[in-house]
């Protein structure tokens, strides 16, 4: 777990007094989301989810200055490598790492402090607000993602939105060949994949990929039982009802559902925890916020 240093003055400081309540979260977001040289891969919506609040062009107007963008999908922050680091110093393995970072995106280091090319800078004209109030890329810099879009629409057919955060995109043709896999189950299936996608951030170029049958939303749907199930039931039509999962026996009498969220799913998430921090235990200690 990464630590970083923190101002208990901040409160103080006349800037930070005057953001708003969402602005302050997003302040503090970002600089818990960048990497170590002050660098954050934006992704404005997953940052609305977790903070619980829309972000749009009016919350980013304060962070002039503040926020330097690199390009329409990354924000460089240069407080922050000033106030964790203090003055760069290249002899410094400390600072090193930071430095070739730095020049990596053309931030140069001049007299231990970086130096940023004047044309980027402003954040206007990066950013626009969409309908629900995120903030997306300008238009020009998707026109790469455009065309990939208008290509598969002509090929497949308009796509529609789907999912709590209308962030699933399936085309009617799509959508029909999953309903005939999944059953009644595929509306659980899209919700997971919602839900993975908005709190996560991931960006998937095919969604109807993802749900396909094998893939993991798939695994973990279809070995769950439905809700509402009853008996040792909990398959999907044209399936064997399953007695085991994970390799546990469902006790007679007991819920399969029941079962599977009390004690199955506690241990998958025991399991993905030991293992994420296992994968931890080998990467060098940084120092942060």
């Amino acid at each position: 777990m990464s630590k970083r240093f923190t101002s208990t003055e901040k409160f103080n400081d006349p800037w930070y007094r005057k953001l708003s309540p969402v602005q302050k979260c997003l302040w503090e977001y970002a600089l818990c989301q960048c990497d170590f040289a002050g660098f954050w891969n934006v992704d404005i919506e997953a940052a609305a989810f977790h903070i619980g609040a829309k972000i749009g062009e009016k919350e980013l107007e304060a962070f002039k200055g503040r926020f330097v963008y690199i390009s329409s999908e990354i924000i460089f922050i240069p407080k922050f490598v000033a106030f964790q680091y203090g003055e760069l110093n290249e002899s410094n393995k400390a600072h090193q790492g930071v430095i070739k970072h730095l020049n990596q995106y053309g931030i140069e280091v001049e007299g231990g402090f970086i130096k940023i090319k004047e044309e980027s800078r402003s954040y206007e004209g990066a950013i626009k607000e969409d309908a629900r109030g995120y903030v997306a890329p300008k238009e020009k810099e998707k026109e790469k993602d455009k065309d990939k879009d208008k290509e598969r629409k002509g090929v497949q057919g308009e796509t529609k939105t789907y999912g709590e955060f209308l962030n699933v995109r399936l085309t009617d043709e799509e959508y029909e060949k999953l309903q005939t896999k999944y059953g009644n189950r595929l509306t659980e299936a899209i919700e997971k994949l919602s839900g993975y996608i908005a709190s996560k951030g991931n960006k998937y170029k095919n969604h109807y990929a993802v749900l396909r049958e094998s893939g993991w939303v798939w695994n973990e749907v279809m070995e769950m039982p439905p809700k509402g199930g009853g008996g040792t039931g909990g398959g999907f039509a044209g399936q064997p009802k399953r007695q085991v999962i994970d390799g546990i026996e469902i006790p007679d009498g007991v819920n399969p559902y029941e079962f599977f969220k009390n004690v199955i799913e506690p241990r998958r998430k025991a399991k993905a925890l030991e293992e994420q921090q296992a994968s931890r235990g080998g990467q060098a200690y940084e120092q942060a916020v």
